[in-house]
Order: C-alpha cells, then sequence, then structure tokens
C-alpha cells in the first residue's frame, strides 16, 4: 500500500517502505569546563544539526518523477523551506534541502 506524502508542493509515495534507506544524523555541542582539584566537567552548549538523509529510487517514465526532481533542486537552489506532511495530515516539521545527488543505473 502506497503512503502519499509530500515535500512542500512535491508528491511522492512511499511504497511500504519501499524506499532504499532513511538515516538521520543528530550533533550536539559540547565545552569541556576546568575545575580545581578534579576531572573537566562537560556543559551542554546547544545543538548544531538534525540530518535526515532519504534514499528513493524515481521512475521518470511510469510516475513522471523528473519534474519533481527538478523542482526539489529548485527548492534548494532557492533555500525554500518546505513541510514534509502525509495526506493523512501527519506533519514532520520543516525541512530545507541541502543536497540532492543523482545515481543513473
Amino acid at each position: 500500500m502506497a503512503i502519499p506524502m509530500a515535500l512542500g508542493p512535491f508528491m511522492f509515495h512511499s511504497l511500504r517502505f519501499g524506499f532504499n534507506g532513511v538515516g538521520r544524523d543528530l550533533s550536539t555541542r559540547w565545552a569541556s569546563i576546568q575545575t580545581v582539584g578534579g576531572l573537566n566537567r562537560l556543559q551542554w552548549t546547544g545543538g548544531d544539526e538534525d540530518t535526515v538523509l532519504i534514499e528513493g529510487v524515481l521512475f521518470p517514465e511510469e510516475f513522471g518523477g523528473l519534474s519533481s526532481l527538478e523542482g526539489i533542486r529548485g527548492a534548494a537552489q532557492s533555500g525554500l523551506v518546505l513541510p514534509l506532511i502525509t495526506l493523512g495530515g501527519n506533519v514532520y516539521g520543516m525541512h530545507v534541502v541541502e543536497m540532492v545527488s543523482e545515481d543513473q543505473s
């Protein structure tokens, strides 16, 4: 069963988690604080990034995916902030596209 989703105006379907993979990286900053007579302590100074990587398959002839790919590239070049939502109403926050890579095989 396909789950209709959208990244801003760009529609796609998640086919029962039929994408190649999803990865997520979260990085935060900690400062080392020197103390007298003991080990240094760490103090949290904030978050840096929360990055999600989505890999999938594009079917340009079957589903017309090339226009969506070009639209996502344009959003990245324009610096647009896009919501990631399902058509069922689940909102997964606001996202920016930092990189689009392509491998034609």
